[in-house]
């Protein structure tokens, strides 16, 4: 009889906290209907105007990177590996974005991105707040679901103007 208990104890503990599966990341590579130079001029422009620490900015091989940094205001559009009882509070991201001419007047933008959240089990961020402890908390792989880097390229397309 334990052995039974014990058993379907760690059936419902294991199913309880299966991490979910990431989605396979949404292509990152955006056409662009304007020269190189205006896309890396309006591609500065953005990233600078949202305040994202830069940390490369190499205009001749079209190369301009984002250090770590965190958005607490982006983590619906990041699937992390996380369980049901768990919630992400904050995401840690790294990019960059390779820009390049493909023709006359034409140009292509890529945008990698690395991220990280925050993984907290559900109702401990009251718990944080009284006792100022953060417990089981981890950070965790997450995948983009594209909604940032569509983002970042309405941004893009609208220093490029009309």
């Amino acid at each position: 009889m334990p052995r039974i208990t014990f058993l379907t104890l760690a059936i419902i503990t294991l199913t309880g906290c299966s991490v979910a599966t990431l989605p396979n990341a949404p292509d990152r590579t955006f056409d662009i209907d304007a020269s190189f130079d205006e896309t890396w001029t309006a591609l500065v422009a953005h990233i600078s105007g949202e305040a994202l620490p830069i940390g490369t900015l190499e205009k001749d091989s079209g190369l301009l990177t984002v250090n770590d940094t965190t958005l607490p205001y982006y983590s619906d559009a990041f699937a992390c590996a996380k369980t049901k009882m768990e919630s992400v509070s904050e995401i840690r991201i790294r990019m960059s974005f390779v820009a390049k001419s493909t023709g006359e007047g034409t140009s292509s933008l890529t945008i990698n991105l690395v991220s990280q959240g925050f993984v907290e089990p559900i109702g401990s961020a009251v718990a944080t707040a009284i006792t100022g402890v953060r417990g089981n908390s981890r950070w965790a792989q997450c995948e983009s679901l594209g909604t940032l880097e569509q983002s970042i390229m309405d941004g893009i397309n609208q220093n490029l103007g009309p």
